[in-house]
């Protein structure tokens, strides 16, 4: 969804919910607060979804309505994976799945399964996740729900590719890059991008990194989330840091030609690899003489098992914040 139309359709809930307030229509009001969550989470603003979806959900659950709980469910379990809180957001997709399941609405169970699957993978269970999201497709292909597909597919690309299994990772995601041009779809176009982006890395691709990274950016431009912005960004931050074999020069030269750098000397070559992030600084001793001392950055997270203490490209931001890009297809 595009800036305009998001800010039309946004203009049209407000609208509906005040009619629906005036009425004093539970249930238009509880749909009308739900749509707003929704929109909500594509512009980013985490306050606004998290006060309309629990809103919502608390007209739904004095209603009855399961719908409006999967629904509201739903969005606030997207909400926890957002904040990294993994615990509570596996616990409302399994609620929100229970709910699908008695409600037979076979499109939601695919988006569940894959909700499930998206946090085993950002907590390392690859194997579940796998399995998950290899489900969630079956049923996605199944009724014809190419959002739901893709919500699995990309999954299954995301996992492949922090596997190892790069040639794996880029079939999975070559169909949904062409689905999403055909359709302007930004957020998906981004995530796609970025992906295609650090698999190039681990290859030592730095040339075909970098372009992808570049689409991925003004892919993510066309949104109004900044979630989904900062994340190619970080992308290149992540590119600077891993530069293939013979790739550091072209890097860095990229870097410096990048818009939005500003006025003023660029960063050096190398900033931001392994040992450039220490400086030097001075402290005294007992005796008033200056000695320099090192200051190292902490590890963002706890290393992946046979990465021999070092990231892969892009794994430090998924040990970040998620943005919302991750949970694409998946959606209100």
């Amino acid at each position: 969804m595009d800036g305009r139309a998001l800010v039309a359709g946004e203009q049209r809930v407000e609208r509906v919910l005040v009619r629906f307030r005036t009425l004093r229509d539970a249930w238009g009001t509880a749909a009308a607060l739900t749509t707003r969550a929704c929109f909500a989470l594509a512009r980013g603003d985490l306050e606004s979804l998290r006060g309309n979806a629990e809103d919502a959900r608390a007209h739904f659950a004095e209603l009855g309505d399961l719908w409006g709980r999967l629904k509201t469910t739903d969005v606030l379990g997207r909400l926890a994976e957002i904040n990294g809180d993994y615990d509570r957001a596996a616990q409302l997709h399994r609620e929100s799945l229970r709910i699908a399941q008695a409600l037979e609405t076979w499109p939601e169970m695919s988006t569940k399964l894959s909700g499930l699957g998206r946090i085993a993978l950002l907590t390392q269970r690859y194997d579940e996740a796998d399995d998950l999201h290899t489900r969630a497709l079956r049923l996605a292909v199944e009724q014809g729900n190419q959002p739901a597909e893709q919500f699995a597919a990309l999954g299954l690309a995301l996992s492949a590719r922090r596997q190892g299994r790069l040639d794996a990772a880029e079939e999975w995601l070559r169909p949904w890059l062409a689905w999403n041009r055909r359709r302007g779809d930004g957020p998906g176009l981004a995530l796609v991008l970025a992906e295609l982006g650090f698999i190039a890395e681990q290859r030592g691709d730095a040339g075909r990194a970098l372009a992808y990274h570049r689409d991925g950016l003004a892919a993510a431009a066309t949104t109004k989330d900044p979630a989904r912005s900062r994340w190619p960004s970080r992308a290149w931050r992540v590119r600077t840091r891993w530069p293939g074999p013979r790739s550091g020069r072209s890097v860095c030269s990229a870097r410096r030609r990048r818009p939005g750098n500003g006025p003023g000397p660029a960063p050096p070559c190398g900033a931001g690899r392994r040992g450039a992030h220490r400086r030097p600084s001075a402290r005294h001793d007992r005796r008033g003489r200056v000695r320099p001392r090192v200051h190292r950055r902490r590890p963002a997270g706890p290393r992946e098992p046979g990465r021999g203490g070092v990231d892969a490209p892009g794994d430090a931001m998924s040990r970040s914040r998620p943005a919302a890009g991750v949970s694409v297809g998946g959606g209100c």
